[in-house]
């Protein structure tokens, strides 16, 4: 799941951001803020891309661009603007356009979002799946784990249960926040299976290749299916069984 946060001192065009964003179909959670300024630095450090309109008419917002890009080398920074400029500052915008994950051209149009948005969640999945760990909190240690060794994932109260192949393991998080990031599906509010494991399913349960059944509640049913058939093409070792009809 992809943080977003987008910035511009109009309500509206950054609701419109967020709408193109939720038609994209790209799993995210956003922050609207009005100023670049105003943002907390944890947004800048937890976010993974920032959408933001600049006005290139003053050159300290260029200069205030350039420093946030550096400042944030890892974060996908977009930046939207109407590109009016003037001779003078045309050497400082194309520095920033360099180091710029992308600008693109008020108003946002969905073609150019979409498929930036979706260049940044493949990439994100790249990194998550070629490093393959799990970190986490246990009584004050730092957890790591693989990936593919986690089985399911059950929330239990503010706790994450974590259950891999041979051994169980917790944190304090919410499950959706958790496995957000990794090849896991939530088949269930409490539940959530990684896709290498999966060895059957039926409409209303998934059994795990270590032989734990855990149910798929309705509301998730055609998610469950969506989202194995994404999965499947991207990550999974899951073997070629055909995608029942949903009623």
């Amino acid at each position: 799941m992809l943080k977003l946060v987008i910035c511009d001192k109009d309500y509206n065009s950054a609701e419109n951001i967020r709408k193109i964003a939720v038609e994209s179909g790209v799993e995210f959670q956003a922050e609207i803020f009005t100023e670049l300024a105003d943002i907390p630095k944890e947004c800048y450090e937890k976010a993974d891309c920032i959408i933001a309109d600049i006005s290139l008419k003053d050159e300290k917002n260029i200069l205030f661009a350039e420093k946030l890009v550096l400042d944030y080398p890892e974060l996908k920074i977009i930046f939207y603007t109407n590109f009016k400029i003037s001779r003078s500052q045309r050497i400082l915008f194309e520095n920033l356009y360099k180091q710029t994950f992308s600008i693109l051209q008020k108003p946002a149009k969905f073609d150019e979002l979409n498929n930036t948005l979706k260049k940044i969640s493949l990439s994100k999945a790249n990194v998550v799946n070629s490093l393959g760990f799990v970190e986490f909190i246990q009584n004050r240690e730092c957890i790591s784990i693989p990936v593919n060794s986690i089985v399911y994932c059950e929330q239990a109260l503010r706790k994450v249960n974590i259950f891999t192949v041979d051994n169980h393991y917790y944190c304090y998080d919410a499950i959706a926040d958790f496995c957000s990031d990794y090849p896991f599906i939530m088949i269930h509010r409490s539940f959530a299976v990684n896709i290498n494991h999966i060895k059957s399913y039926t409409r209303s349960k998934v059994v795990t290749d270590t032989g734990t059944i855990l149910p798929i509640s309705r509301n998730k049913k055609d998610f469950f299916y969506q989202q194995l058939s994404e999965y499947k093409s991207r990550y999974s070792q899951v073997t070629d069984v055909p995608l029942p009809n949903i009623r």
